[in-house]
C-alpha cells in the first residue's frame, strides 16, 4: 500500500494543538506573567527558525539536544547542531535530561584564533550579570602546541577588556581531546553553562 500524506493544514493543526497543551502546562506551573505565543511553520527547520528569529527580533533561541528515541535524537540533534552553526542569534542548547538551576559558573571555550569582541560577547555578559555568574575562559591546546604566544596574549587582553564588567578568570589545559578536556573542566569547577562561538576553520567549530 502507498502511504497517504495528511494535508499540511491538518498536520499544522495537530502541531498547534500539541503546542497549546504545552502552553497550558507552562501557565499552570509559572502563572500568566509569562507571554507565550504558539507558532507552527512549514519548511526546512533551520531556515524557518532563522527566518522567524529575524522577523521577530529574537534575542535567543532555545533548543533541545536529544529526543526520547534514536530517531528523534538524530533528527532533533542534527537540527540543533546545524542551527548552532547557522543561527542569526545566540542558541541555548539543552540536553533533555538537564534540569534548570541558577547559572553561577560559566565556561567560555575559546581557541584565541579570532578576536572575541565585546559585541559578540554581549549576550554572555548579559547572562552573567543577570545571574551574578563568574566566567571561566578556557583555552584547550594540543600537547605539542605552545600555550603562551604573542598572538594569544593579545587576544587574551582583548577578551579581558571585553569582560571587564563581570567576574572572570583565564584557564589553560593541554590535551589532544578538546571535548574530554572541557568536560573535565566542567566537573572540576561545577560549571552550569558552556559557551562556544563557532567559526569557520576553527577547531571549536568542528566540535559541532
Amino acid at each position: 500500500e502507498i502511504p497517504i500524506m495528511p494535508p499540511i493544514d491538518e498536520i499544522k493543526d495537530d502541531c498547534i494543538d500539541c503546542l497549546k497543551k504545552i502552553e497550558k502546562e507552562i501557565y499552570e506551573k509559572f502563572g500568566n506573567k509569562l507571554i507565550l505565543e504558539c507558532v507552527c511553520k512549514y519548511g526546512f527547520p533551520v531556515d524557518e527558525i532563522n527566518q522567524y528569529a529575524k522577523e521577530s527580533n529574537v534575542d535567543m533561541i532555545v533548543m533541545g539536544m536529544e529526543g526520547t528515541s534514536y530517531l528523534s535524537e538524530k533528527i532533533i540533534g542534527n537540527i540543533t547542531t546545524s542551527l548552532l552553526k547557522k543561527a542569526c542569534c545566540p542558541v541555548l542548547a539543552v540536553d533533555w535530561q538537564v534540569r534548570f538551576k541558577s547559572i553561577k559558573n560559566i565556561v567560555l571555550a575559546s581557541d584565541y584564533k579570532d578576536t572575541e569582541s565585546k559585541a559578540v560577547l554581549t549576550p554572555l555578559i548579559d547572562v552573567a550579570k543577570l545571574f551574578d555568574s563568574k566566567i571561566f575562559i578556557l583555552n584547550v591546546v594540543q600537547e605539542l602546541e605552545t600555550i603562551t604566544t604573542v598572538g594569544k596574549a593579545v587576544e587574551g587582553i582583548k577578551i579581558n577588556n571585553a569582560l571587564d564588567s563581570v567576574k572572570h578568570s583565564f584557564h589553560y589545559s593541554k590535551s589532544d581531546d578538546v571535548i574530554e578536556s572541557i568536560n573535565d573542566f566542567v566537573e572540576e569547577h561545577e560549571i552550569d553553562l558552556v559557551v562556544m562561538i563557532p567559526r569557520a576553520h576553527s577547531p571549536l567549530h568542528n566540535l559541532f
